[in-house]
């Protein structure tokens, strides 16, 4: 039995769908039970409201007795207070001035003095005051405030009186000035005393449904979490075009969508791999009669038109050769490491200045950073930071793409200016190498359709290549997170190959 328990709960556990509709459900129902938790306590309150207001008229009975006759009918227990007639000390102050000291408060420190208005007499229009003493540990009543008192009758503001005192649930002690000297001392702990009123749940019901909400909602966010994280690792592998399976984890739906996804990966890893080993092949096969045609060429009597046999055999080998490092570069065979990448580029500047080639490496700028206010000083101000280790900027990258890219770079700056000059950058964020040629200001190129695959500017008519250097490049920068980027000027073309550190 207990295992199918489990085996019911690990399915549900599993499913998207089922835990989102758990969660709603369980949250609608913590919600109206805390909603009915809420009203019935309100209801409980005002029902004991309402007692403590009957307690009050029937109260007022006793006043009324106590102001037209004598006390020898006192009972000492009347509708749930505890009663007694006491005499209070008169102290007169230095300024003439009678204070009454009433004895047994037991800690009552905080009095509130006040009266209620008697018309019972018709004839009397303004009423006869009976003045009251209400003593409290904790606070000193806002009575003069009570609500429904205008045009009550006397038992209807005892009433309210009473229902006012219960609605502070305070150990409170009532005096009633019944006779001149006399107070009738009123208690009333059943009443509006803290353990008559109903228990208040509220806070604890409300403490319990916010713990229950944030755990659904925890749990209900983390199945979006693994949706964002999913599509995270989708993005990056798009950006990056690394073909590698994403690790399953999550409800089913994910699960279903993460194979889908690997599944595609492991499609196109094999179509990539299929028409590189075409390629190759393609490669392989050329290369035997390509050779035997160079040495065939090679007997021909004619000089021009041996010339223009060779030619055109190198430039088919070329043309071999780069589709085939545009094809490697979109498998991405070689791992990212970490490297330096200063030492990457002036090792590639020094190959072409080894044969005499004009390549050369700027030194690296100061670097600006932008400081932050403190106690002493407010307000921020950029400051100049000498990179002095330049050989230790590190990048994790794949070095033979990024070589490859660089020299494709370099070739292009040589081949349509005059020289190539290199300048390497850094922030916290992303690392630009930059070529710049001395082609002179030239408008007429459209730089971001040069990337595009087989694509050849006007310049490069009579010049070798089949229009794939700028491709693989950009493909290199994009599949490095990074970008490729052209400016004009009047020394020539800038161009710009953003890396992420």
């Amino acid at each position: 039995m207990n295992r199918k328990i489990l085996g019911m709960y690990v399915k549900l556990s599993t499913s998207l769908r089922t835990q989102i509709a758990v969660i709603l459900t369980l949250t609608l129902v913590v919600g109206m039970t805390a909603a009915g938790g809420w009203f019935k306590w309100n209801a409980n309150w005002e029902k004991h409201l309402s007692a403590a207001f009957q307690s009050g008229i029937s109260l007022s009975d006793v006043v009324v007795q106590n102001l037209d006759a004598s006390n020898s009918n006192l009972q000492a227990h009347t509708a749930g207070f505890d009663l007694s007639i006491v005499e209070p000390q008169q102290i007169t102050s230095a300024d003439n001035t009678v204070n009454l000291r009433f004895h047994d408060l037991d800690g009552r420190t905080f009095e509130t003095r006040f009266s209620i208005l008697d018309f019972r007499e018709t004839n009397d229009f303004e009423g006869n005051r009976i003045p009251i003493r209400v003593f409290s540990r904790k606070l000193v009543y806002s009575l003069g405030t009570m609500h429904g008192v205008e045009n009550a009758g006397l038992s209807a503001r005892f009433g309210h009186l009473v229902r006012t005192l219960t609605n502070y649930c305070g150990d409170t002690l009532m005096f009633v000035n019944i006779d001149e000297g006399q107070w009738l001392r009123i208690g009333g702990p059943n009443i509006w005393g803290c353990e008559s009123a109903p228990k208040d749940w509220r806070l604890p019901i409300f403490i319990i449904a916010g713990i229950v909400f944030g755990t659904f909602l925890t749990i209900g966010m983390s199945a979006v979490d693994r949706l964002d994280n999913l599509s995270g690792e989708i993005e990056r592998r798009a950006k990056t075009g690394r073909i590698a399976p994403i690790k399953p984890s999550g409800p089913r739906e994910i699960l279903a969508i993460s194979a889908a996804v690997n599944d595609y990966f492991d499609r196109e890893k094999n179509r990539l791999e299929q028409r590189a080993n075409l390629l190759s092949g393609i490669s392989h096969d050329l290369g035997t009669p390509a050779t035997r045609l160079k040495l065939r060429a090679a007997l021909i009597d004619d000089s021009g038109l041996r010339t223009k046999f060779e030619g055109d055999i190198d430039q088919i080998t070329s043309m071999i050769e780069s589709v085939l490092a545009y094809t490697r570069n979109e498998m991405n065979i070689e791992e990212p490491r970490k490297v330096s990448l200063h030492s990457l580029v002036q090792s590639v500047v020094d190959d072409y200045a080894d044969i005499g080639l004009p390549v050369t490496l700027s030194p690296m700028k100061a670097e600006s950073i932008e400081g932050t206010g403190t106690i002493f000083k407010s307000g921020s101000k950029r400051s100049e930071v000498n990179l002095s280790d330049q050989r230790r900027l590190l990048c994790s990258c794949r070095p033979n793409a990024i070589r490859r890219a660089l020299s494709n770079l370099i070739d292009n700056a040589i081949k349509y200016g005059k020289s190539a000059n290199v300048t390497l950058s850094a922030t916290s964020e992303c690392i630009r190498i930059s070529v710049q040629d001395t082609g002179g200001l030239n408008t007429s190129f459209d730089f971001e359709n040069m990337i595009e695959p087989f694509t050849r500017g006007d310049n490069a008519v009579h010049r070798k290549g089949i229009g794939l250097g700028l491709t693989i490049v950009s493909n290199i920068a994009l599949s490095h997170g990074g970008k490729l980027t052209f400016e004009s000027d009047t020394e020539g073309t800038c161009t710009t190959l953003t890396l992420p550190r």
